[in-house]
């Protein structure tokens, strides 16, 4: 009888223990589940609502700034600040003169796969009211290192990401500048269609996601390198993104300032 009692005691102890460990590991499979997921977006005002106006230039070395540090942000934000002098340039990198907002996530050299593993946590670091998205420019110029002929499913993915997470967010994406090199800009010819398609698609599910066409802004002559614009190529690209920004404003926002609703009549968290 000792013996048995023993026995049933150290089963018990042992059902214990395992009930015990397996609750992180339910939690854990909780936590990444849609529904959590879905609750876990950033709950912020939108952007008729908001007192300081969050921008997150997002993109590659053009929005960071190669050839001019700053880029087009350096113009951008002087004509942003002469509308409004609650302005907030967001980002993790910080570059460019020292009379802008230097913040940004313009990443050198990185293709749309970086931007989709790293833009989660960007979004909840600097909570944006509008991003503007320039990406795709190296998926381009080397096809066979970002494997090209899926550059387009994963921008659709990263602008699904952008939308998902910050639902009350404004994204403005653009297709990429002109290129000088014939061949890799009849790839960017066809990813910039590619790109409007997308944009089009999402805009009519409901997502507040708007194109701006960078590809006709440029020429060659703008060029400071073949690929990244020179000074006054990003003086246009900056009235590119203003227009595209104030004519946002303009189209969300009522006269008295009160958010517009979304575009499917969905309330958004």
């Amino acid at each position: 009888m000792n013996t048995y009692l023993t026995k049933l005691l150290f089963t018990l102890l042992g059902l214990t223990c395992f009930a015990k460990a397996a609750v992180p590991v339910a939690g854990w499979a909780l936590s990444t589940s849609p529904q959590i997921f879905q609750l876990s977006r950033l709950q912020q005002e939108s952007v008729c609502e908001a007192t300081t106006l969050r921008i997150m230039p997002l993109g590659d070395s053009i929005t960071h700034g190669a050839t001019v540090p700053g880029g087009y942000r350096i113009r951008l934000w002087d004509r942003l600040l002469t509308d409004r002098p609650n302005i907030d340039l967001v980002g993790s990198e910080v570059n460019g003169p020292v009379t802008i907002d230097g913040n940004h996530e313009g990443h050198p050299g990185k293709a749309i796969q970086f931007i989709r593993e790293g833009v989660r946590g960007w979004l909840y670091a600097n909570r944006p009211h509008i991003v503007l998205l320039m990406v795709g420019t190296n998926d381009v110029l080397y096809p066979e290192a970002h494997n090209f002929a899926g550059a387009t499913a994963r921008l659709n993915a990263l602008v699904g990401q952008i939308t998902a997470i910050a639902p009350n967010a404004e994204l403005i994406v653009a297709s990429v500048p002109t290129l000088q090199d014939p061949i890799a800009d009849d790839r960017a010819r066809f990813f910039n269609q590619e790109v409007a398609a997308i944009v089009n698609q999402r805009a009519d599910q409901g997502r507040p996601v708007t194109y701006v066409d960078m590809y006709s802004v440029l020429n060659v002559e703008d060029l400071a390198d073949g690929v990244h614009p020179n000074a006054g190529g990003y003086d246009k690209l900056a009235d590119a993104w203003y227009a595209a920004i104030t004519t946002l404003l303009a189209e969300r926002c009522n006269p008295d300032g009160e958010a517009m609703p979304p575009a499917n009549g969905d309330v958004l968290n």
